[in-house]
């Protein structure tokens, strides 16, 4: 997986403590998951990416959670599918 985070000093770095665990499931062709990828950087957030055709364990966890298209974002327990930055903004603000 690919873990996005900025130096321990930065303000991403400070507030990622503040945050749920956000992970998004993703492939390397897919378009809104690289604009998802973009929100979240943009506001400051920290994710991790797991691309479900190249990591086996990624793809496992994909199907748990029901995934059928990319991107699936988790935060915490919450999952949301395709893409919905002001959900996953929302839940990750804790609304």
């Amino acid at each position: 997986p690919r873990i996005v985070l900025a130096d321990a000093n930065s303000q991403k770095a400070k507030s990622a403590r503040n945050y749920p665990v956000v992970e998004i499931f993703v492939t390397s062709w897919c378009g809104y998951c690289k604009m998802m990828e973009q929100v979240l950087d943009k506001k400051g957030i920290a994710y991790t990416t797991h691309d479900v055709e190249k990591d086996d364990n990624a793809a496992k966890t994909f199907r748990k959670l029901k995934g059928r298209g990319v991107p699936l974002v988790r935060v915490g327990s919450k999952v949301v599918y395709g893409y919905d930055p002001d959900t996953v903004v929302s839940y990750v603000n804790g609304k």
